[in-house]
């Protein structure tokens, strides 16, 4: 399944303060202002997600940089979704035109539709039902002390293993599901439909994440959306992770 995404989608005819909640500016002890930087517009999607949106130039082309977690933004959890990257883009971007008033041109829609977009990090993950919530944790404790990867022996923080936590390439980590969405930060709205039932399903669940930042994806001629088919996320997770680990 496709989770987190930073994606940049190009859009003519954009006003730039649509795309900005302010700005950070760094300013001398003579008052002057040094440096600039606008902060990203956080949108509100369903439940608690949200996404940060931003404008961008890119190859001389406006551009909206759409960064976070697309599936969760979209149905307000991320217990299952879709591996299917092109499509998941399109809706976000028919979306965020919508709430932004967007008004793309029909090359620019295009583009989102073939996926000629730009990316920047793309998470793939996969969830395995255990026998109890007390086989996730014996796993993970297990996994502590035994796995190792390219980066060596993984980290725990907070009941997430991590392998690379700090690499600028790719990162492993494993959870327990339920754990994460009943925690301070990530826990599952009251408010979602079918709460009890997301609960149940997420009980005993371990998580896989695999994080591709930039350097990564370049390396694997996987920086542009149309690269990605339904099965990309499974099979780097599956094939490259296990080399990894």
């Amino acid at each position: 399944m496709i989770d987190w995404v930073t994606a940049y989608l190009p859009c003519e005819n954009i006003d730039p303060l649509k795309l900005q909640d302010g700005s950070w500016c760094e300013i001398s002890q003579a008052g002057n202002v040094i440096k600039q930087v606008m902060k990203p517009l956080r949108l509100g999607g369903s439940h608690s997600s949200s996404l940060a949106v931003s404008y961008w130039i890119r190859d001389g082309q406006p551009q909206i940089r759409v960064s976070g977690n697309f599936v969760k933004w979209l149905q307000g959890h991320n217990l299952f979704g879709t591996s299917d990257l092109v499509p998941l883009i399109y809706a976000v971007g028919l979306k965020l035109c919508k709430i932004l008033e967007l008004s793309p041109t029909p090359h620019n829609l295009q583009a989102w539709q073939t996926g000629d977009i730009w990316l920047t990090r793309i998470d793939c993950t996969e969830m395995w039902k255990l026998k109890s919530q007390g086989d996730v944790l014996g796993w993970l404790n297990s996994a502590q002390f035994q796995a190792r990867s390219r980066h060596g022996s993984p980290i725990m923080t907070g009941g997430t293993l991590y392998f690379g936590k700090h690499s600028r390439r790719w990162t492993m980590k494993f959870y327990g599901k339920l754990e994460e969405i009943t925690k301070k930060g990530h826990k599952l709205p009251y408010s979602i439909d079918d709460y009890d039932k997301l609960l149940e399903f997420a009980e005993s669940m371990l998580r896989a994440e695999l994080t591709l930042r930039s350097p990564e994806l370049g390396k694997l001629e996987l920086n542009t959306a149309s690269c990605w088919k339904a099965s990309t996320p499974k099979h780097f997770l599956w094939n490259i992770s296990t080399d990894w680990i």
